[in-house]
């Protein structure tokens, strides 16, 4: 799979770390082929060009947060520059059951709709094209969010799905986040490139998944994870999808051999080692402070959010 290869040179320090491109292939093997790079780099170039011009209009490019500013302002502001009509979060279908496309980059660059997945990797490739003060993506439950420093290098939290700034009390006490998952740098760490390409890595196993489903080739879909996990060894997403592919194998193999309870397979000689990686993997979760936030909860959560105005908005330069 030469796509693979692409990421994992990107991983390995062997080709440049592009996130721009490793979101466009992940993307592209999606959708079979049919997405035009050269479309996908213009639509972004003509933006950043936009955030130029922003910046230099409010005379304030001697600020290193500059591109930051008009990033932000751009996707989350009704402003001239995009039409008055600022990227907003869609609430239909926001996890991609139905169509999968929608948690895309692309699909948010076409539409102006996106998820909590795609609006922080849009404003990452945004202020990644612009240069100046580097943003991160963070991670929280189901839930990725930005995080970069202010003139004083002070770090601040921006939540894309509402455009708001938000403090890591909040984060922490909303999504109910463990003291050991902060702890493990699990969650709401700032990613390096390598652990935002990671993600790609991530996505690549769930767009397969959602292609074919479990058990069509489950050993590409683990090598795309361990491969993410090797890469950053506490990305929860990938370590959960890992259990979720192996925890599927297992029951398969248990109902083929009459084993009732999934807890005997360790007793099985044939099964025990695959029981036995799962226990571990288990454990791991538990040990890093991962707790599951149901579907349900999250909607509510996004709901909440989007009409939080209470948390500081965005002050101008």
């Amino acid at each position: 799979e030469p796509l693979f290869k692409e990421l994992n040179q990107m991983l390995e320090g062997k080709q440049p770390q592009d996130l721009k491109r490793a979101i466009f292939l992940v993307e592209n093997v999606w959708h079979g082929g049919t997405l035009s790079y050269e479309n996908y780099c213009s639509q972004i170039g003509g933006i950043v060009e936009t955030l130029r011009s922003m910046v230099q209009n409010k005379g304030i490019g001697h600020y290193k947060t500059a591109g930051n500013w008009a990033a932000h302002t751009y996707l989350c502001k009704p402003v001239p520059e995009n039409g008055n009509e600022p990227y907003i979060y869609d609430f239909d279908d926001p996890y991609g059951d139905k169509d999968y496309s929608k948690t895309f980059v692309t699909k948010l660059l076409n539409t102006k709709k996106g998820t909590c997945h795609s609006m922080p990797l849009l404003y990452k490739i945004l202020t990644d094209e612009y240069g100046g003060e580097v943003s991160h993506l963070a991670v929280a439950p189901n839930h990725l969010y930005i995080k970069h420093k202010d003139e004083y290098n002070k770090w601040y939290n921006l939540e894309l799905t509402n455009g708001h700034f938000s403090t890591d009390a909040w984060i922490i006490s909303s999504s109910h986040i463990k003291a050991e998952a902060i702890a493990n740098r699990v969650y709401m760490h700032a990613l390096n490139q390598k652990e935002s390409i990671a993600i790609c890595m991530t996505d690549l196993a769930g767009a397969y998944l959602n292609k074919f489903g479990y058990g069509h080739n489950d050993n590409f879909v683990l090598l795309c994870l361990d491969a993410s996990i090797k890469a950053n060894p506490v990305y929860i997403v990938a370590i959960a999808e890992k259990s979720n592919v192996l925890t599927q194998q297992l029951l398969k193999e248990c109902k083929k051999r009459e084993v009732l309870h999934f807890k005997d397979a360790k007793y099985v000689p044939e099964l025990k080692d695959l029981a036995l990686q799962l226990e571990a993997l288990y454990k791991q979760t538990d040990d890093l402070g991962y707790e599951e936030m149901p579907r349900e909860q999250y909607s509510e959560w996004v709901t909440k959010m989007q009409s939080k105005s209470s948390i500081h908005k965005q002050t101008s330069n």
